[in-house]
C-alpha cells in the first residue's frame, strides 16, 4: 500500500508538500505520561467514531505495564509510543486519536500541518451514508458489487480517501528523524516526531514509510 499516494491524491491541499507519511500499523499504542505508563494508551472520549474494526494485535506481555525507555519497541503488539510530561501535550493528543482507531489511523506531516489521518470510509458516519446510498441505488447493486466489497473492508486499503482526525499547524512540530532503539540485535529503526512542547511520538520504521528531510 502506498500511503504517500493516498495522502497526496486527496488529502494534501493544492500546493501543499508532503514531508512525512506513515502507513497504518495495525497495532496498539502505548505511552508514558509523566511517571505513568499506559499500555494500551486509552482513547479520548468524544472523538469521531470508527466502524467496528477487527483487532488482531499480538498479546502484550505481562511486563508491558512496566516498560522503561525504549523497551516498548520489543513489544510486538505496539506500533506507536508517546512520551510526554502531561496530558494535553501534542504527542498525547495524537496518541488519544490513534488509540481510538484500532490500528488503522496514522500520521502525516506537510509544510503546513501535522495530522492524525484515517480513511474516511472507516468512519461510522461515512459508512452509514454509503449504506443509505447503496439502498437508494439498489438497481445498480450487481454492477457495483466489487465497489461494495471494497467499502465494507475494515482496514485501510490502497485508494482510500483520507481525512484528518486531528491536526495542528506545522510550526508545532520541532523535528522528526530516524533513530535506532531497543535491546535486541539487530537494533530496531524507529521514526520519532518531536513537538515544540517536548513531547515525542515514535513508531517503527517500515519500508512503506515516506520521509523527506525536514
Amino acid at each position: 500500500m502506498s500511503v504517500r499516494k493516498d495522502l497526496e491524491r486527496d488529502w494534501c491541499l493544492p500546493g501543499e508538500r508532503l514531508l512525512l507519511g506513515i502507513s497504518p500499523k495495525g497495532l496498539d499504542i502505548g505511552s508514558r505520561v509523566g511517571d505513568q505508563v499506559r499500555v494500551p494508551h486509552p482513547p479520548a472520549p468524544g472523538g469521531p467514531e470508527p466502524v467496528p474494526i477487527a483487532i488482531d494485535y499480538p498479546t502484550l506481555s505481562v511486563h508491558a505495564p512496566d516498560l522503561q525507555g525504549d523497551d516498548w519497541i520489543e513489544e510486538p503488539g505496539l506500533g506507536w509510543w508517546a512520551e510526554a510530561e502531561q496530558d494535553g501535550d501534542d504527542a498525547v493528543v495524537a496518541a488519544d486519536h490513534l488509540a481510538a482507531c484500532s490500528g488503522q489511523a496514522s500520521i502525516a506531516i506537510t509544510d503546513r500541518r501535522f495530522a492524525v489521518v484515517f480513511p474516511d470510509r472507516l468512519l461510522a458516519a461515512t459508512r452509514a451514508r454509503l449504506a443509505a446510498e447503496t439502498r437508494e441505488k439498489s438497481v445498480l447493486k450487481r454492477v457495483t458489487s466489487a465497489l461494495d466489497d471494497w467499502t465494507k473492508q475494515d482496514k485501510w486499503v490502497f485508494r482510500d480517501v483520507v481525512v484528518s482526525l486531528w491536526e495542528v499547524d506545522r510550526g508545532r512540530v520541532a523535528r522528526w528523524w530516524k533513530a535506532t532503539a531497543g535491546r535486541s540485535v539487530p537494533f530496531h529503526t524507529v521514526v520519532r516526531v518531536e513537538f515544540g512542547d517536548g513531547s515525542i511520538l515514535s513508531t517503527p520504521w517500515v519500508p512503506h514509510t515516506f520521509i523527506r528531510d525536514s
